[in-house]
């Protein structure tokens, strides 16, 4: 009887050759018939790969080589009925022969047999959808929690941009799909599958069974990406994943494996798993959902848009406007004690933006003018993503002055004192820090803010005294620890002390505008001569002290 050819004997080997064996064979097979290498014609190179490939996908996996196994003994059984069998009388054998039809095994599969086993589909395309919809929501929102860690505990490491998308923002999540895309990738290499896949029995491999690399799960993943998520966006995604199904369900392979040769395999899971998946999926919807729900709310009172227009049939309501003003005015402060200027600054801006008389009446105007401080004070500084400019900080100020706001009117009263942004004149900031002084005590500020006032005003009246001279000659001499100021050859006034370390002690001084005049340390006595003109600028002032 002769022997029926199988897939042990495409890939010469025993039908007991454990799975090393028929690696090695596999590998020795490909070098010789491969269609760049073999000897002979591409035709017969490409039949040969094509057995050669549909054996070892038989037997290298322990499932496929089993049922296979179980097949290729009942084949056997039934080919030594179908032929003589020397035990018995050849009359029987005949007439065994004559009732039962011949149908005997082909030699090889055939070309076309071998393409429709390819194209049958292997999965289910539900189970499929579940696994990589699942695997997609948990990689993004475990990418997007530990990028809101990172921003929260690193602001200035954050671009301005980024800083104020939520969580559950469509912008952030079409960020961080990509991201979840690669994560899945390096899931996929160290652990051979993904949770979502694994849970449902799904595994990737290719046309051989063998699973893949790292750069061919990635590259998988990304025309996924493109033509099966359509780069995530909301329910345009979902066409594609309509098509993908379709071609499943004729039993062809998904549009992103055709060519590369890849195959999603499936094994039985009992009921268990998939009941244990469904209620993670429901719970992971839940989160999802929650946070979303969350994120509206939040958005409704601290994600405000900057370029705020008043309908001009709006009719205000100023309790409740009042106290969402109030929030907005907490949140705004809150961000900046925390140093997160650039989340601070689009809310001062609402407020401080709201000079219209029926949004100041809605918003408050205490709320307006403290935040068109704040404004002028980042100008000021130049803090969060906004440039040191005096010229903003002095329009800023001075509206927060106009509406009543007593610091406004003391960093106004500064920007005068000393020319910053305005016309250095000593009359209106005297009466910009008087005002301030007054303007605290009256609705109760700190009283470290009416003391910085009261501060700079004295500081100030001591400069204007020099304006109230007539023409007269000063003479000023100044050693290591004495400074004297003779007018007229009559002594003012005279300091005496450690002038270094006073020096010192005025520039670091936040309240002092001392640290703005030189000092000669040199002990030597040095003479210097001015005139002292009935109202000096700051130019007068400046050779004086030169």
């Amino acid at each position: 009887m002769a022997k029926l050819r199988n897939h042990y004997d495409v890939l010469e080997v025993t039908s007991t050759a454990p799975d090393f064996v028929i690696k090695a064979a596999y590998k020795a097979l490909c070098q010789t018939y491969h269609p760049d290498k073999f000897q002979g014609s591409k035709e017969e190179a490409d039949r040969r790969m094509k057995l050669i490939n549909a054996a070892y996908a038989e037997l290298i996996d322990p499932i496929k080589r089993a049922t296979y196994d179980r097949l290729l003994e009942e084949q056997e059984a039934n080919a030594q009925k179908k032929f003589y069998d020397f035990e018995e009388p050849p009359e029987q054998n005949y007439q065994q022969r004559q009732d039962k039809p011949y149908n005997p095994k082909p030699e090889e599969p055939s070309q076309s047999t071998n393409s429709e086993n390819r194209s049958k589909p292997i999965t289910s395309c539900w189970l499929r959808f579940f696994a990589r919809i699942f695997d997609v929501w948990w990689e993004t929102l475990l990418i997007s929690i530990v990028l809101f860690t990172f921003k929260y505990q690193n602001p200035t490491h954050f671009v301005y941009w980024f800083s104020d998308i939520p969580i559950s923002d469509v912008s952030l999540w079409l960020i961080c799909i990509p991201l979840a895309l690669v994560s899945d990738a390096i899931l996929y290499r160290f652990f051979g599958n993904t949770p979502g896949k694994a849970w449902l029995g799904l595994t990737v491999k290719t046309d051989a069974s063998l699973p893949l690399g790292f750069f061919q799960y990635l590259g998988r993943n990304l025309k996924i990406y493109v033509s099966g998520l359509a780069f995530g966006l909301p329910l345009i995604g979902f066409f594609p994943m309509y098509y993908q199904s379709i071609r499943l369900r004729k039993g062809l392979q998904a549009s992103y494996d055709e060519s590369t040769g890849f195959r999603v395999y499936e094994q039985p899971v009992s009921w268990i798993l998939k009941t244990s998946f469904g209620i993670a999926f429901a719970f992971l919807f839940i989160v999802l959902s929650v946070l979303n729900i969350m994120e509206k709310k939040a958005q409704q009172t601290s994600t405000l848009s900057t370029n705020l227009e008043t309908p001009a049939n709006l009719t205000p309501k100023p309790e409740h406007q009042s106290n969402s003003a109030k929030e907005i005015a907490h949140r705004a402060n809150e961000l900046y004690e925390q140093g997160r200027y650039a989340e601070a600054i689009p809310l001062y801006e609402l407020l401080a933006k709201s000079n219209d008389a029926n949004v100041q009446n809605s918003f408050g105007v205490t709320y307006a003018s403290s935040a068109q401080v704040s404004l002028g004070w980042f100008y000021m500084n130049g803090l969060g993503n906004l440039p040191k400019d005096y010229k903003q900080a002095a329009y800023w100020n001075q509206l927060g002055a106009t509406n009543g706001d007593p610091e406004g009117a003391n960093n106004l009263g500064w920007q005068y004192e000393h020319g910053f942004g305005v016309a250095q004149d000593f009359n209106k900031a005297t009466e910009l820090y008087q005002y301030a002084i007054n303007r605290g005590m009256e609705i109760g500020v700190e009283k470290e803010r009416i003391e910085e006032a009261k501060s700079r005003l004295a500081n100030l009246s001591q400069l204007r005294q020099l304006n109230t001279l007539s023409d007269k000659k000063v003479v000023i001499t100044e050693t290591n620890d004495t400074l004297r100021v003779i007018i007229d050859n009559e002594k003012k006034f005279e300091i005496k002390g450690n002038l270094p370390r006073l020096k010192k002690e005025m520039s670091e001084s936040r309240l002092s505008p001392i640290h703005r005049y030189e000092f000669n340390d040199e002990k030597k006595p040095i003479n210097r001569e001015c005139i002292i003109k009935p109202v000096m600028t700051k130019v007068d002032i400046e050779n004086c002290k030169n």
